[in-house]
This record gives structure tokens, sequence and C-alpha cells, in this order.
């Protein structure tokens, strides 16, 4: 095809056209642009390699304080999503589902209001059972700051995985927890 559009700097040739690059004939053009597809087939490969390693992580928080009985395990409540890669978050239910699968770093942090009487403690909850380890601190009675608890894990999980939070405390009645920044209660999941 005389006039034709270079590929890669060559133009298919005929017989009778001027040589300003390399004879490749209809063979040597084929050739060309089968190695074009070729290159091409493995980028689009590459590309979706790319877009299939993207992190699933999510995290949720609590912005408005909950009342927590004495010494009665409760859901903590969660009300804003500050990352949600991977349409995970379930503000409706308080919790994360899973939707790839793969190894997962669990963090769970209850933020209990300042209460000098006894121990405060924050689980990680998987499909409502409570995976170890969690995590258990007597309360803060040096100065007025909030109690934070932190349970942390790394745990396989699947599709469809329901992972929640519960606090528990020892205060002798009910203790709230602490919404206000920085002292938060949050729940995260990221893929590692």
């Amino acid at each position: 095809m005389p006039g034709s559009t270079p590929i890669y700097g060559f133009r298919w040739q005929e017989l009778g056209d001027a040589p300003d690059g390399p004879d490749l004939g209809k063979n040597g053009f084929e050739d060309v642009e089968a190695e074009v597809a070729r290159i091409d087939g493995e980028l689009d490969t590459a590309q979706a390699d790319i877009v299939s390693l993207k992190t699933a992580a999510c995290q949720l928080r609590q912005t408005v304080a909950q009342t927590i009985p004495n010494v009665a395990g409760r859901t903590i409540e969660l009300d804003t999503v500050d990352v949600d890669t991977d349409g995970m978050a379930d503000l409706v239910n308080d919790r994360i589902v899973i939707q790839t699968p793969g190894t997962y770093l669990i963090t769970a942090t209850v933020a209990y209001t300042f209460d000098a009487d006894g121990y405060r403690r924050a689980a990680v909850y998987v499909n409502g059972v409570n995976v170890y380890p969690m995590d258990a601190r007597d309360a803060n009675s040096s100065n007025s700051l909030p109690t934070l608890p932190q349970a942390q894990l790394v745990r396989n999980l699947v599709a469809g995985d329901l992972v929640t939070m519960q606090g528990l405390h020892t205060a002798g009645g009910d203790l709230l927890t602490n919404a206000a920044a920085p002292y938060q209660s949050v729940l995260s999941a990221v893929k590692v």
C-alpha cells in the first residue's frame, strides 16, 4: 500500500516504490503486523495484572458516642468511611464485607471515655466469631485521656467474610465510647 502509515518506522512497499526503508514486501509486512499484535496482547495482559494488584483496603470510624453497658460485649457502631478501595464498607451493619479473597491485616481500636475503674477490651469478629488475639487494658486512671485497646491480626479471608469489632468493659456502670477526634474507634482491613 503506497503511502500507508508507517508501523514502527517501516512501510509496506510494493515493487515500484522508492526504497525509503527495508523492502519488507507483503510477507515482511505481515510479520511486523503479527509482532505488533503479539506485543499489544502482552501489554493488555500486563495491564490486567496491574489492575488485579490493586490493594483492597477499608477503614471505618465512629464519630457518634455509643453506650456500652458494664460487662456486656457490644458491636461497635461505625458511621464514617475513611478508605474503601474495594466496596467493602457496610455502615448499615457496622462491618467490613470482604470482596477480594486473600490475607488481610485487621485492626480494631475501641476508644473508651475516661473512667478510672476496671478494664477495657477490643476484639475482632469474623462471621460473628471472636478471632484472637484481643486486647484488654486496665482503665487509664492517671489522667483524663481515653483508654484505647487495640486488637490486630493477620488472617486469610474469603469473599463474603464479615469483619466487625466488639468492645467490653468492667467500669461498674455504663461507659461511652469516645467519639471526639483524635481518639475514635476504628476498624480496618487491608489486603497484604
